[in-house]
């Protein structure tokens, strides 16, 4: 439920009660009760919800002028509303008796508006709206009436007539902010620049301010003051207490994200947060800004304009227990999809997966009839139309949107964003390559709705939404409805990930390695050796700013950081084209124990002081060596203790493995058919860092794949580290 809060109000009672009915407590105006009156808040206090109800009614029928009763039984009845839309009723009318007496009573107001959002319908849409719009005309600056106003429908006319309440308090900055909102909205870029830069003439830092200020510069096409303006948002950050710059991100923010914002970064941390948050997004490291938020608001701009979500008080959107009931197919969704996509046809062949799922034969499925009928899905068509012989039974799909991770499929994306599930895709991957609104199968009337749709994205797949109102179901909005495999994987991307519409086509490859800094030992090296010259990299961990991107034309970045977990940004550019790769790594922590670094290999050359940067230098971007070359491989081995003749003694093996898929072997604890060769060192001590290094023969490598593993063992035979590489000879 995301309605938000929290009040204060009877203590405990609302707080258990009204939050076991799906809202979260609102406010009260603590103040001494008659002694019937107070019986009944004990009860309330207890969750006796029938005793509370039942002596609220008696109060108010022995005093029925006295506001105190009515609020008492609005409260308790509200508390008693789970799953019942007659409590909720009830505690609307008492609430509006309250306000029949009290018309400035804020708490009234503010319960009224929410046991209407629980009300659900067209009917809970107007009193909800209504509720929180005198609120606000009352108390214009109250964060909770805001947000939950937020959360409703809003079409041209709710923001005029939201506009005109707030232009009666345009003394107050927050007003006038929510004016600019507004405006941003309906497309009025100028008008709400106006307002916002004169709010930034007396505040220049108010992140709010200047997170709306750019969103109305980027939806507008203006990149470069989006960009500026932008930047000074987030620089601003540690002072954005209502979560503005959240709020504009969230819709294309991955579960893991959601988590960590939610368990509470601080407000000194939200700067790097959300800096870190776009640069896993830079589409172009090699760019002076990050395009990628440009891009992420002209979508926003478009998703609203199209995908708007439209019943945002249905249970659907804002009850777990119904959302997770509804998160399947219904079986005449099931049927729908069997009779208008699944079933065969010319141009559409049935997949394997669709015949495997169709419990009746394939042929003698239709049959013909005239006049009006009633079809399997309910609907009436008049003429000549196909009607079904409904099989015993379907083979539903058995997934849905609970199956997708459950952050993702409980974040509240819709409420959060005003979009229905086919917004949410189009600003997190813009516009599918290719849209199909409606099913194949035209021949068959009763498949002749709009109520479908299908997206293709290159790398993702199909992604489907349904109407389940269409067949009778009960969500009224355009969801996410997968129904085999391939949609799910399309609907599970949809909801977890986000890409940039950048294009970056461009092939290579890299390979990875670390060791200890030289200079700090509480930080780590990562050398990034790639198949291109030009690259950039980049390193981003989950807080904190991530220093800037690496730069360099030998196709060799090294980046240094703290141990920890990150991810790793890397681009290459030949001419104009870009190529684009992400990973996430583990940085080693190297400071303690003894440890061994990565494998790094290079043709061998003649000198025999090898240290690690002649080995960058030499290292082979490619891992593949042109025929009878002798491989150099180098390793480092840290925190080797000193015998007491003050040399560094230890074992060290080469086992060299042939292969035909590196990726599946490097995984597997033993592998047949290795060539090992080992040797016993002992080495001047020399610092903490002893250069391990080894010369590999042609007679060794014979052309094809292999996997080179080291393990370096201390005098007492205990395994000090192993590494393990992949490399082709040709």
């Amino acid at each position: 439920m995301t309605i938000v809060g929290p009040r204060s109000f009877v203590a405990a009672l609302v707080a258990a009660c009204v939050t076991s009915a799906g809202l979260p407590p609102a406010r009260s105006q603590a103040q001494g009760q008659p002694p019937p009156l107070a019986a009944a808040e004990s009860a309330l206090a207890h969750r006796a919800l029938d005793r509370a109800v039942n002596l609220a009614s008696s109060y108010t029928y022995r005093h029925p002028d006295d506001p105190r009763g009515w609020m008492v039984l609005g409260k308790a009845r509200l508390a008693r509303s789970s799953g019942s839309a007659e409590h909720r009723l009830q505690a609307i009318w008492a609430f509006r008796k309250v306000l029949a007496a009290e018309p400035a009573n804020l708490e009234a107001w503010d319960l009224m508006g929410r046991a209407a959002m629980l009300l659900g319908g067209l009917d809970g849409e107007r009193i909800s709206r209504d509720a929180f719009e005198r609120l606000i005309e009352l108390v214009p600056e109250d964060p909770d009436a805001w947000a939950n106003w937020l959360t409703l429908y809003r079409g041209r006319g709710e923001r005029a007539r939201m506009r005109r309440i707030l232009e009666r308090h345009e003394s107050l900055p927050e007003a006038r902010a929510r004016t600019a909102r507004l405006l941003i909205e309906e497309e009025h870029y100028d008008s709400a620049n106006a307002v916002l830069d004169r709010l930034l003439r007396d505040d220049p830092f108010h992140p709010g301010f200047l997170a709306l200020r750019a969103q109305s510069a980027f939806e507008a096409g203006d990149t470069a003051t989006g960009d500026t303006t932008y930047a000074r948002a987030l620089r601003a950050a540690d002072r954005d207490d209502r979560g503005v710059l959240w709020s504009q991100v969230i819709g294309i923010a991955s579960p893991a994200e959601i988590r960590a914002w939610e368990a509470g970064v601080p407000l000194a941390l939200r700067e790097g947060f959300l800096t870190s948050f776009w640069a896993r997004r830079n589409p172009d490291l090699f760019a002076r800004w990050n395009r990628r938020v440009a891009e992420h608001f002209a979508r926003l701009r478009e998703a609203r304009k199209r995908f708007p979500l439209l019943h945002p008080l249905s249970a659907y959107q804002r009850n777990d227990t119904t959302r997770a009931l509804d998160a399947r197919a219904s079986r005449e969704e099931d049927l729908f999809y069997m009779m208008c996509e699944a079933q065969e046809f010319p141009g559409a062949p049935m997949s394997s997966e669709d015949r495997r799922r169709m419990p009746f034969p394939e042929s003698g499925f239709w049959t013909r009839s005239t006049g009006v009928q009633q079809d399997a899905l309910g609907g009436a068509f008049p003429g000549e139309l196909e009607t079904i012989r409904l099989p015993p039974a379907i083979a539903p799909f058995a997934k849905g949107i609970s199956d997708v991770d459950p952050t993702a499929a409980g974040a509240g994306y819709n409420l959060r964003t005003g979009l229905d599930d086919r917004g949410v895709a189009y600003l997190r991957f813009g516009a599918p390559a290719h849209r199909v609104v409606g099913a194949n199968n035209v021949e068959i009337g009763a498949c002749r709705m709009s109520g479908l749709e299908r997206w293709d994205y290159p790398g993702i797949g199909a992604v489907r939404f349904f109407l389940p109102r269409a067949v009778g179901g009960r969500v009224a909005d355009m969801i996410f409805r997968p129904q085999n495999e391939a949609q799910f994987g399309g609907t599970v991307a949809a909801l977890t990930r986000d890409a940039t519409s950048v294009p970056a086509a461009l092939p290579f490859g890299m390979w990875l390695a670390e060791f200890a800094n030289a200079e700090d030992s509480r930080r780590t090296d990562l050398a990034v050796f790639a198949t291109r010259s030009v690259v950039a990299a980049q390193l981003v961990a989950g807080l904190g700013e991530p220093a800037p991107p690496e730069f360099d034309s030998v196709a060799l970045v090294t980046l240094t950081a703290p141990p920890g977990s990150y991810v790793l940004e890397v681009n290459a550019r030949s001419g104009d084209s870009l190529g684009r790769l992400q990973r996430f790594v583990r940085m080693r922590d190297f400071s303690e124990g003894r440890q061994l670094s990565s494998l790094v290999l290079a043709p061998a050359w003649s000198d025999t002081s090898v240290d690690r940067r002649s080995v960058f230098a030499r290292a082979q971007r490619d891992l593949v060596f042109e025929p009878g070359s002798i491989i150099r491989a180098y390793a480092e081995v840290y925190g080797l203790p000193p015998a007491e003749s003050g040399t560094l003694r230890y074992r060290v093996s080469y086992a060299l493995y042939p292969t035909d898929d590196v990726r599946r072997d490097v995984d597997r604890d033993s592998l047949p058919g290795g060539r090992i060769i080992s040797f016993d060192r002992e080495r001047p001590a020399r610092g903490r860092t002893t250069v391990e290094w080894v010369d590999l023969s042609p007679e060794l490598v014979r052309p094809g794949r292999y996997l080179l593993r080291v393990t370096v063992s201390d005098a007492d035979a205990r395994v000090i580290g192993r590494g393990q590489v992949g490399f082709e000879m040709r």
